[in-house]
């Protein structure tokens, strides 16, 4: 049983690194892998009901388990991951893509809001301190844009793990 939360965390996290890849060499995330984070979601909260109704506890999942995940945090993840980036977005055009706030809705509904919120401290301020160093070595304006994938699909994977 203990194989299972690490199958599904190696699957997430293999689908950041592709959100990651795509996204660094596009500025784009595609719909598709959105969709395959949220079919892994919707995965992993069936077999919690399936294990649990059968009477096999958390307590055998081994490390922290996306299968342990209630669905209020998973909720609130999905409304945290993509609320305020969407706000962000609609206030200052170009602030967050598209993509960037689907990712991190679906990413909030797998790992739930508290891992959510490492994951998204980490990524901003990956990204925040990138930025910097661009502007710094003259390689990006400070209006300019960088992709937000790179960052997202690190600090939600490194979240897993918190």
């Amino acid at each position: 049983m203990e194989t299972i939360p690490v199958f599904v965390c190696a699957v997430f996290a293999g689908l950041m690194v592709t959100a990651a890849v795509i996204d660094g060499r596009t500025m784009r995330i595609p719909d598709t892998l959105v969709l395959a984070v949220l079919i892994l979601t919707i995965a992993v909260m069936i077999f919690a009901e399936v294990t649990e109704a059968s009477g096999v506890g958390s307590e055998n999942m081994g490390m922290w388990s996306p299968v342990c995940v209630t669905g209020g945090q998973r909720l609130a993840g999905i409304i945290f991951g993509a609320g305020p980036m969407l706000v962000f977005a609609l206030v200052k055009e170009g602030s967050f893509g598209g993509g960037d706030i689907k990712l991190s809705g679906a990413a909030g509904g797998f790992l739930g809001m508290e891992h959510l919120m490492w994951g998204m401290a980490t990524a901003m301020i990956a990204a925040g301190i990138f930025g910097i160093f661009m502007i710094a070595r003259k390689r990006a304006a400070r209006d300019g844009h960088l992709p937000l994938g790179p960052f997202l699909g690190a600090g939600f994977t490194a979240a897993m793990f918190m």
